[in-house]
């Protein structure tokens, strides 16, 4: 070849005739070649075309449904029936669920809160997620969280509101230009990043926890012009717990904060029954969900959920004014049959069957369905269900709610039925006469913190280690045990009002820095126990008092309470240790005393071969049930317990230690003489430690000699040990 590569290419662009067929061979191999190397060949060329053209969302389609748009503005209820008939709009709605979805649109309109108590299965969650697409469509709401107890719930929520943005026609066909531009990334979340509108980024987001909605200036073709139109707005899902400080940056520079918060269900039944869970989720919604929006305008936060048990997050919430409630039951009255027909002849057939036959289940329900089909007129009378299409209308097996409602009261006991259809949670056996954490913040007295009643002569304390705070309390006491809970609090004190031992944010380790776990705990309680020794609490109408004995729990840490003691060598400071005596376990009273034993009150003191100090050994199951008795004896007869101050909320920690942690069981026993109320740590194991501090305060003054009213007890003292020159001298 005569001629150079470049010439040779630029005739082939130019002259293409002019070249030979080894020139015009070898040039198309060169630019072959180049194409290669810079990656532009046909394949290349054709996905690159394919991605342009599936990341140009234009043109949008028209809006098939204007009427319905215009329509379902200001109607959620329709909304809900109409865009959605493969889910909330399967079946008409109970009124329950009509007025809760017009408290909750005007919650979304206006601002405000609703607390929506319904039972287990009434589709309210997926009312409330639909509800919540309702308000970003419309632009009533502009940034939408979405609360759950843990990531499972998030991601489900999730899943249910992408489903129906990328799949639900109804919708599409609506709003077209929030849902065509979804379908177009073909469920790939890459795509977000290149999908733009003939050129202008849409900053589409569609991750596992938020979607940001397509931004698209022009409004599709057919859109109704009384209707603003709002695109470009924010979904995020999170657990409850983490809860705190979402906001979102708009292309424009605007910051968006969240303005309607939706707490799906905010506990799990294992939290309902965990006391620390409570106050955690109770503080997670009021401090932190609660104030997640600005405050240029009224933030929209809804809860629903199903009350699991008394007392649990939303029970607690749903007497608390700032919510408004709406609480439903499955059945709204009873039969005047339940017990003749429905707990009797329609129980018996439905629960008569052959386990060892496949089909008896099934033939004994059919039975029991036609007994009732022949009897209904006086099965259902007085009856009334809330909501009529709650029942398996699908398969035949049943016919009306009524009888779905009786069939769950049967098949999973009243307990189950209660809970999750009625929202009235039934108290276990035991403790329908317990005592409640509100029953013992409101025994208030009135007089400051740290001020004795003029009544009591003695104080005694109480002492419980931890790793990470000590727990502490003064008692006052007078004759025949009447008395009040001077003051508590922990070591180091901590400034916030809920907390619990693992969350505490002053810790022993953070007041002594560069101590080890048990060297924290040791200077801690030297310092403890130097404040509580040394000071002098008032005493109503004049006069000082200053503890009498403090009792520092062993269970823990034995050498460092021994240290301590040794160490500020105050004859005020005893060891005590706990025992849960059984109704199967000698009292004791019968226990055998060795020499320098003493014996008292259902306490025992015991000088081992091995300690340098006696201890004190608590029967804790019979003190821990004379405790809550001082907190349930009416104010101002003998034996009963006040505590400090004049607001009840002030209390509510400490009430959740003594009425809230543990559970009993009543036992009998032969030894034990009689019942014996056997305390146990509830699910969960939450803190108990200041119940604990009561019990061994009220076992202190029982050490200085304070009693019931009419109690007569003999106190076996230490016994002398002689030796053998006085045996002698004896003789």
């Amino acid at each position: 070849m005569s001629r150079t590569i470049a010439e040779i290419i630029g005739l082939l662009r130019t002259s293409p005739g002019e070249l030979t067929p080894d020139e015009l061979r070898a040039a198309k191999r060169i630019i072959a070649d180049q194409k290669k190397k810079h990656g532009d060949t046909k394949q290349t060329r054709w996905g690159r075309s394919n991605r342009e053209a599936s990341a140009n969302v234009a043109p949008i389609p028209a809006c098939l449904r204007p009427d319905d748009v215009r329509r379902w503005r200001y109607d959620l209820n329709a909304f809900l029936r109409e865009a959605f008939p493969c889910s909330t709009g399967l079946k008409p709605f109970a009124q329950c669920q009509i007025d809760a979805n017009l408290r909750l649109e005007e919650a979304l309109i206006n601002g405000g809160r609703l607390l929506d108590l319904e039972p287990r299965g009434f589709a309210k969650s997926s009312r409330s997620v639909r509800a919540a697409q309702w308000a970003m469509c419309y632009g009533h709401r502009d940034y939408v969280v979405l609360l759950s107890p843990n990531s499972r719930l998030r991601n489900q929520n999730m899943v249910a509101i992408k489903s129906e943005l990328d799949g639900n026609q109804i919708l599409m066909e609506a709003f077209p230009h929030i849902c065509h531009p979804i379908r177009a990334l073909e469920g790939k979340p890459q795509r977000c990043a290149s999908q733009h509108f003939d050129g202008e980024p849409t900053h589409i987001q569609w991750t596992g926890e938020q979607i940001v909605l397509p931004s698209i200036d022009e409004p599709p073709e057919n859109w109704p012009s009384d209707v603003p139109y709002k695109h470009g707005w924010v979904i995020l899902c999170l657990p409850l717990k983490s809860a705190r400080g979402p906001n979102w940056t708009l292309p424009t520079g605007e910051v968006l904060r969240p303005s309607f918060v939706l707490i799906d269900d905010p506990q799990t039944s294992r939290d309902a029954r965990s006391a620390p869970e409570i106050v955690a989720r109770l503080d997670a919604i009021r401090r932190e969900a609660s104030r997640m929006g600005g405050h240029s305008r009224p933030l929209a936060m809804a809860c629903v959920a199903t009350v699991v048990a008394p007392d649990d997050v939303v029970d607690q919430l749903s007497k608390d004014p700032s919510w408004p409630v709406i609480r439903s039951k499955m059945l709204v009255s009873k039969s005047k049959a339940e017990e003749t027909h429905w707990l009797g002849e329609y129980r018996r057939l439905r629960q008569s069957y052959d386990a060892g036959d496949a089909s008896g289940r099934r033939h004994a329900m059919q039975a029991a369905t036609a007994y009732y089909v022949a009897n209904r007129a006086v099965m259902d009378e007085g009856a009334e269900a809330s909501w009529e299409w709650c029942y398996h209308w699908g398969d035949g097996s049943e016919v009306s709610a009524i009888q779905h409602a009786y069939n769950i009261l049967i098949d999973d006991g009243p307990e189950a039925f209660a809970s999750e259809c009625q929202n009235e949670p039934l108290l276990p056996a035991e403790e329908l006469d317990r005592l409640k954490p509100e029953q013992v913040r409101e025994r208030v007295s009135g007089l400051k913190r740290g001020e004795v009643p003029q009544a009591c002569q003695r104080l005694t304390a109480f002492v419980d280690l931890g790793d990470r705070v000590l727990w502490w309390m003064v008692c006052g006491w007078a004759d025949g045990f009447s008395g009040q809970i001077v003051d508590y609090g922990t070591w180091p004190p901590q400034r916030v009002g809920q907390f619990t031992q693992s969350n505490a944010p002053a810790t022993l380790r953070r007041k002594y820095p560069g101590t080890g776990p048990e060297g924290a705990v040791q200077r801690g309680l030297e310092d403890l126990l130097r404040e509580l020794t040394a000071r002098e609490f008032p005493r109503q109408g004049g006069g000082l008092l200053t503890v009498e004995r403090t009792l520092v729990d062993v269970g823990y840490k034995p050498e460092i309470v021994s240290a301590v003691k040794t160490k500020l060598a105050a004859a005020t400071i005893e060891q005590a240790r706990g025992r849960g005596l059984k109704a199967g376990d000698a009292p004791m009273a019968l226990w055998p005393r060795k020499p320098g034993d003493e014996s008292g009150f259902h306490w025992h003191v015991t000088r081992g071969a091995q300690k340098a100090y006696p201890t004190t050994v608590v029967d804790v199951n019979f003190w821990k049930t004379f405790a809550h008795a001082r907190l349930t004896t009416s104010p101002g007869d003998p034996g009963s317990l006040l505590l400090f101050g004049s607001d009840p909320e002030a209390h509510r920690l400490v009430a959740e230690h003594i009425a809230n942690s543990e559970i009993y069981t009543l036992t009998e026993g032969e030894r034990s003489g009689g019942k014996v109320h056997e305390w146990s740590l509830r699910p969960g194991k939450p803190d108990n430690h200041w119940f604990d501090c009561l019990v061994g305060c009220c076992v202190g003054a029982s050490r200085c000699g304070v009693t019931l009213a009419g109690q007569h007890v003999t106190v076996q003292r230490k016994r002398k040990r002689y030796t053998q020159a006085d045996l002698r001298r004896r003789a």
